[in-house]
């Protein structure tokens, strides 16, 4: 398929007699022209001059590509991502100039292998490919795909092509979300090659303060046993399994960002057969957030029998309303002042030598990736735990979000709380993989076959993810009572947008710097103070080689032309883990360690059919892994207290175990594709494709009973990832570009550009019976865009939707009760572009102006769980070149 949106550049000539097409419709053109002439099924988003682009980011521009999903990130926990063709992050293998890219994955723990797509600017990027059918010669490739984003090579730099030298700064100013306060951006970037143009060298450089307010409400649920008062005598006269609240989050999120990141290259041709490449990538991003948190708590109240009268029950078994007047245990109120601070740094940089030698070619290359990850979490709680309910009444609002009316004072004054105490936890991981590959090539003169490949790539990866004890810091100096009056500000919070018939509209504010003066230690305490849980952290080494052999051909069959590659790839990983484990009568952990490999064979195939210039039909078949995550492989086992749990009657009072298991295998999955392509002038493309996928071992958590090694007889309910089942994902793409140039003005300035992706995907052995899927996955999925381009104006809207999807597998028998789901939404984006001259030009964007917001829910639609708001963003930037 063809990507609808890409970073526009401009390609200045200063040649009169030569007609340059610059700006969105030379970068969609630029990414037809490499999608025509890839070896396999791809799309690209390109860019011809380093730094100017018709999208604010990464994120928003790969998004419309056909087939391709995105998962934005409003908690600020996990970074953007992406799905492709119905299967998520987790399956998607992301590099930068083919060399991997370490994830922080959720927090530092998990999904680590799951990268953020958005801690690249665009600014610093030339270009993206997407690829969905695999090759032998290409790194491994993803049960869902890879994407590879790259960076500039100043000898082929198209800006370098009419000139020994370039540069651009580009200044912007934003309001993001809901935040009223401008952030600011700069980015610049310069190179050069020599007068001989066998040396050439760029740096590239980006900067950003900026402000962003986005609005949570969260509401958490449990499938539990609640009494049902039929008769209001206060007596329970039964009791249903219902899905009831645990917690109501009022959550408005205020986050400093503060971005770096630089992008730098140098190429050296000593003679026309040696090329060197050097380059590197540097990106980091600090997010200091601020939460005035407002939290009701409900599990205390249903261990008391409920009135049947007080409370409305759906058809899934849902409490969607509660009169909470004559509950027999009020809920706890909270007011939680939070302070969260996420920072992640990467690097990924290289050495490469091409080299050719008569029908020989080689190429050597060894990179270093680094990750560096650190969060800060420190929050104080103030509670009431006795209050009078007269008046409360709690809605989940079926598509809608959940409130809570009544409140009145008991939200807005200080009065009747008492500081519990403060909590300081931290995380850090660090991770470093070293690469190094040689790939080989010989191109016969003549013959059915055009060239015999085959090469190796070899990384290790060592990774150490550490967590802290979450410290509890006490009250001193003080009462509880007087901590939490010396706390309040005075000053009212509140959500920043705007839902209609919300409450609370407003609670009272606690100061976390005035809560650390009675709780001492909670923003001084640092992770040696705090100690590291062993329990909670482990360790890696991923060792992998891989081995391949390739081979490509062309010929026809009959009259009707075709080419092609097949080819192998063998890959063998060396895992060591370590972990701790809980020790005899629960104390001192135990270290733990675990030693494994195996190998896989990937076949793949790729044909293409040229029927005449303007047509191409593409058949692919291939095999592709993703190995489990880092965490999921990991031998810690933690015990917790027993808790209910509907899917397992039989155990009451049995504690719960959360184990790692490192015996899990990679998944895999037989990927098929069919292609039509259809070119019919040269500023035109029409694709339609179809696709399948075939998976195995699918990991999902699954709890069994039984017992602990070291832990005597006890049984446990023991929740650890397994591989599973198998399954599949198959659908559809359709999309077309169309530039009008070619028509008389004033109709030569417009272009347009649609796809549509349909996905269905499902398990062999469904998890909980519930058909939701592979996780990642929506069923619909289109985008468009239409653009207005000649002379020194741009006008473009652009238009991107999926519909619903679920982030999360809960787990086997247990699906239907907590997978999370995002409801579908749409978000349309504007731009304007005015050149004043070849020099200097101004932009103006508009992201999600209709201020469409993410719901989410669990299991069904009516179960909501969560409201997101980020609101509209405003840009305007000022960019001059020569």
């Amino acid at each position: 398929m063809l990507a609808t949106g890409a970073l526009a550049q401009d390609n200045d000539n200063e040649e009169d007699d030569v007609i340059v097409v610059q700006g969105i419709r030379q970068s969609i053109l630029d990414a037809k022209e490499q999608k025509r002439n890839a070896d396999s099924v791809i799309d690209a988003i390109t860019a011809t001059d380093i730094g100017n682009f018709a999208d604010d980011n990464l994120t928003d521009a790969v998004q419309r590509i056909p087939g391709v999903q995105v998962e934005r990130d409003e908690a600020g926990t996990d970074g953007d991502r992406i799905s492709i063709r119905g299967l998520g992050p987790q399956f998607v293998t992301n590099t930068v100039n083919g060399r991997a890219v370490l994830s922080s994955g959720t927090e530092g723990l998990g999904n680590l292998r799951s990268v953020n797509i958005g801690a690249f600017p665009a600014e610093i990027v030339s270009g993206v490919e997407v690829q969905k059918t695999p090759m032998a010669s290409s790194p491994e490739f993803g049960l869902a795909g890879a994407v590879d984003i790259k960076t500039l090579r100043p000898l082929d730099s198209p800006a370098l092509s009419k000139a020994n030298s370039f540069a651009n700064i580009t200044v912007r100013a934003e309001e993001v979300g809901l935040e009223r306060d401008l952030g600011y951006r700069v980015s610049g970037a310069a190179g050069f090659k020599n007068g001989a143009g066998d040396f050439g060298a760029y740096i590239s450089a980006v900067y950003g303060d900026t402000d962003r307010v986005t609005d949570q409400v969260n509401y958490q649920s449990i499938e539990r046993g609640i009494q049902l008062d039929d008769n209001n005598d206060g007596v329970a006269d039964r009791t249903e399994t219902l899905f009831v609240p645990t917690a109501f989050q009022v959550n408005p999120i205020n986050d400093a960002i503060e971005r770096v990141a630089v992008s730098a290259g140098a190429q050296w041709m000593p003679s026309e057969d040696l090329t060197l490449t050097f380059d590197t990538t540097y990106t980091s991003i600090d997010t200091d957030s601020f939460r005035n948190n407002f939290v009701v708590l409900f599990n205390r109240t249903w261990a008391r029998p409920v009135r049947t009268d007080d409370v409305v029950i759906d058809e899934n078994s849902t409490l969607q309303q509660i009169d909470l007047s004559n509950v027999g245990l009020s809920p706890l109120l909270r007011s939680q002042p939070l302070i969260f601070r996420n920072k992640t740094d990467n690097l990924i940089s290289g050495v490469s030598a091409d080299y050719v030698q008569g029908n020989f070619t080689h190429r050597f290359d060894v990179y270093l990736s680094t990750i560096e990850y650190m969060q800060n979490l420190r929050f104080s709680l103030h509670q009431q735990a006795n209050w009078d309910t007269s008046g409360v009444v709690l809605t989940s609002q079926p598509f809608d979000v959940a409130n809570l009316t009544g409140l009145g004072s008991l939200a807005t004054s200080p009065d009747g709380y008492s500081a519990l105490f403060g909590i300081g936890r931290e995380i850090g991981l660090e991770a470093d993989q070293l690469g190094f590959s040689y790939d080989g090539a010989y191109e016969p003169t003549d013959g059915f076959f055009t060239s015999f490949e085959g090469g190796l790539r070899y990384t290790q990866t060592d990774l150490d993810s550490r967590r802290s004890i979450a410290e509890q810091f006490q009250n001193s100096g003080a009462t509880a009572v007087e901590i939490s009056q010396a706390a309040a500000t005075g000053e009212l919070a509140s959500l920043a947008g705007d839902i209609d018939g919300f409450a609370p509209e407003e609670w009272w504010v606690a100061d976390i710097n005035r809560s650390a003066e009675f709780q001492p230690g909670l923003l001084t305490a640092t992770g040696d103070d705090l100690g590291t849980d062993p329990l909670a952290s482990f360790g890696v080494e991923e060792n992998v080689l891989a081995l391949y052999g390739q081979a490509r051909f062309a010929g026809e069959a009959g009259s009707l032309p075709f080419d092609g590659n097949v080819g192998i790839r063998a890959v063998n990983t060396d895992l060591t883990t370590t972990g701790s484990a809980i020790g005899d009568g629960f104390d001192d952990p135990q270290a733990v360690e675990f030693k494994g490999d195996n190998w896989e064979y990937l076949p793949t195939a790729n044909l293409r059919f040229m029927p005449s210039d303007e047509f191409a039909i593409r058949l692919a078949a291939g095999r592709s892994l993703s190995r489990a995550n880092f965490d999921e492989l990991s031998p810690r086992i933690q015990v917790s207290p027993a808790e209910e749990d509907p899917e397992f009657p039989d155990a009451v009072g049995v504690r719960r175990a959360q184990a790692g298991n490192p015996d899990l295998k990679p998944m895999t999955a037989w990927n098929y594709d069919a292609t039509f392509e259809w070119y019919p002038n040269e500023s035109g493309a029409y694709v339609v494709s179809v696709f399948y996928k075939d998976v195995n071992d699918f990991i999902i958590d699954q709890s069994t009973l039984g017992t602990i090694q070291g832990l005597g007889d006890e049984e446990f309910l023991i929740r650890q990832p397994v591989n599973f089942s198998k399954g599949q994902a198959q659908g559809f793409e359709i999309g077309f570009i169309q530039d009008f140039s070619i028509l008389p003005s004033p109709w030569h300035g417009f272009g347009a550009s649609a796809n549509y992706t349909y996905v269905k995907s499902e398990f062999d052995e469904d998890v909980g019976d519930a058909g939701f899927g592979f996780p990642g996955s929506s069923e619909n999925n289109y985008n468009a865009q239409v653009y207005y381009e000649d002379g020194p104006v741009t006008l473009r809207a652009a238009y991107t939707y999926r519909d619903d999807y679920f982030r999360l597998l809960a787990g086997t028998g247990t699906q239907n009760n907590n997978a999370r789901f995002t409801q579908g939404f749409g978000s349309l984006d504007l731009t304007g572009r005015w050149r004043f001259n070849d020099h200097l030009q101004a932009t103006v964007q508009g992201l999600n102006v209709t201020g469409e917001t993410r719901r989410d829910f669990v299991g069904v639609e009516t179960n909501f769980l969560d409201h997101f708001d980020r609101g509209r963003s405003v840009i305007f930037s000022l960019r001059a070149q020569m």
